[in-house]
């Protein structure tokens, strides 16, 4: 009996490894499958976000590069550069400024134009007359020394339509009542037979400590009315839409402390 033979098998041949210019088409074509993908799926979003980033680009890079010279209005400029007009913040006229500085020109304190606009001269000119008038010193225009110069301007002359110039307020303590220095005499004729006598001190005092309490100056409760507290008498009747007239009586002594001790 014939002895088959059995020839051995030869082992298959590997196939070689793909080269580096295999691997990276085969990686590109992978790459461009997964971005066209999208597109496919979605072509107008796609579309769109292509135009927007083409648009973008083109904006920065004329910003960039395509400008001659700087920007009139840059969007990023935190300072103002080399060669800027220079910003007048207050340059627009105020109203209430204007009525103050109206008022200090007609009481002396103020020789400028009144032009409405705040400033050096204008505050100058607030101190002054908060000073004179024991009010609280800090040079700003405001509602309230509004109603402090009109309280202390003197009502208009109507046989001449002049304003008399301001003078000196001389108090007298025996009567506890304000004189022009300059007033002309008066006849004996014209004089009444009987004076009526003055606040009470101590009636003073309860309204010079309201005044206090309430800020409308800083004042020494003394009980001697004189200038500077018939001023802030006037302007505490005038904030309060009360009769001016620089008098203190019962009325003005309860609503101070009233105002006080609300507060």
């Amino acid at each position: 009996m014939p002895v088959q033979t059995i020839s051995p098998r030869r082992p298959a041949k590997r196939a070689a490894p793909p080269s580096l210019g295999q691997r990276l088409l085969g990686g590109s074509r992978h790459a461009l499958r997964a971005l066209v993908a999208p597109v496919r799926a979605r072509p107008v979003l796609a579309g769109s976000l292509f135009a927007f980033a083409v648009l973008s680009g083109w904006v920065g890079t004329n910003a960039l590069t395509g400008q001659s010279g700087r920007h009139s209005h840059p969007l990023l400029a935190t300072r103002p550069q080399p060669g800027d007009a220079a910003v007048d913040l207050p340059s627009l006229p105020v109203p209430l400024v204007k009525d103050v500085q109206d008022a200090l020109a007609e009481a002396g304190y103020y020789t400028a134009a009144p032009d409405g606009r705040p400033g050096k001269a204008t505050a100058a000119a607030i101190r002054a007359f908060q000073t004179d008038h024991g009010l609280a010193v800090d040079g700003d225009a405001s509602p309230r020394l509004l109603a402090a110069l009109r309280a202390a301007a003197r009502p208009t002359d109507e046989e001449t339509g002049s304003l008399p110039q301001r003078t000196e307020r001389v108090a007298s303590l025996e009567t506890g009542r304000s004189d022009d220095a300059s007033r002309a005499p008066v006849p004996a004729a014209a004089v009444p037979a009987a004076v009526p006598a003055g606040p009470s001190r101590d009636l003073v005092r309860r309204v010079q400590e309201g005044l206090r309490a309430a800020k409308v100056a800083e004042l020494d409760a003394d009980g001697i009315m004189g200038a500077r507290t018939e001023a802030a008498i006037r302007t505490f009747q005038a904030s309060q839409g009360l009769n001016v007239n620089g008098v203190p009586d019962e009325a003005l002594a309860k609503r101070l402390k009233a105002l006080g001790t609300r507060k």
